[in-house]
């Protein structure tokens, strides 16, 4: 069933869908029509409806119309195509065709459908066309279901044998002269060429910014660099600093300015004990003699004893002098 239908879409034996809409974009009962018209949401075709106007025709006293001049109308009719042509191509972008009928029924007379390359393109035009207003009339302008012209033109109308005339149901599409064609052709080339130009610098530019983007980032990339870098060398020094400060007192018995280790401390506090006994044996029968002992050491006393044990500890620590060969 669904092959079927898709088979029979479009086409006279669908009996939902308007085959004449889906072909030309327009149907001659119009909201009427017992079928669907599916308006397409996006297309490359924008359809300009009922917009060309030839000149109107005049007549004679008696009510006959005058004949007009062929050349004059299609002159009237190729100064409306090149200006829609411009601006169109200025407003959307590039077309592929832009057609015009001449039929007299209402749903086709005068309308204009204008192909561009990208469905982009027409969606744009379409939208700076909405609200405007040309020749002191509404541009009623929509997306059209039509992309090939093939099927909506009139073969008889160009064969010269229709024999429905200006109410034919299929496009009458009007000439455009050959002089007219080449001088919009040009026009496009140069406009693509202003466009590829345009397109080249904007890719310099890119270029340029990118290049700028990329120096910069190798700038500050040796900036961060030479930050760690100096980050570096200043924990290595202070990671230098605190291991000779741990190895500098272990060397030359004491002299090196270095801070000392627990056992080193120990050691000279142990030194410091054993000749504040020694000493203390030494002077305590001197100082019981003079009748003044058993009272409490002055600050200056106690400074004085802590400088002779220390001086006594760096003497045994240093051993006896060179070339002194009696005990120490």
């Amino acid at each position: 069933m669904a092959q079927h239908l898709a088979k029979i879409f479009g086409t006279e034996e669908d009996k939902v869908n308007c085959p004449f809409y889906l072909k030309m974009g327009a149907c001659r009962h119009g909201d009427r029509c017992s079928r669907i018209h599916n308006r397409p949401i996006l297309s490359q075709t924008v359809l300009l409806q009922n917009m060309y106007l030839p000149p109107p025709q005049t007549y004679d006293e008696a009510g006959q119309p005058i004949p007009q001049d062929e050349d004059a109308l299609q002159d009237h009719f190729e100064e409306f195509y090149e200006d829609i042509f411009e601006e169109l191509s200025n407003i959307g972008g590039e077309l592929e065709q832009l057609r015009v009928c001449e039929n007299l029924s209402d749903h086709l007379s005068g309308n204009v459908y204008a192909k561009f390359r990208e469905e982009e393109d027409a969606e744009k035009a379409l939208n700076q066309l909405m609200g405007r207003f040309y020749a002191g009339r509404p541009i009623l302008a929509q997306f059209c279901p039509v992309t090939d012209f093939k099927d909506a033109r009139c073969r008889q109308y160009e064969e010269s044998t229709c024999a429905r005339g200006g109410y034919c149901n299929f496009m009458h599409l009007k000439k455009v002269s050959s002089k007219l064609q080449r001088r919009l052709v040009k026009s496009m080339e140069k406009y693509r060429r202003d466009d590829r130009r345009e397109e080249r610098d904007d890719d310099r530019r890119d270029d340029r910014r990118r290049d700028d983007d990329r120096q910069d980032d190798r700038r500050r990339d040796d900036r961060d660099r030479r930050r760690d870098d100096r980050e570096d060398d200043r924990g290595r020094d202070r990671g230098d600093d605190r291991r000779r400060d741990r190895d500098g007192g272990g060397g030359g018995g004491g002299g090196g300015g270095g801070r000392e280790n627990s056992a080193e401390r120990r050691a000279k506090i142990a030194a410091w004990s054993k000749a504040r006994a020694e000493t203390g044996s030494g002077d305590g029968g001197g100082e019981e003699g003079g009748g003044g002992g058993g009272g409490r050491e002055t600050d200056e006393e106690r400074r004085s004893k802590i400088a002779a044990w220390s001086k006594a500890a760096e003497e045994r620590e240093r051993g006896p002098p060179p070339g002194d060969g009696g005990d120490y």
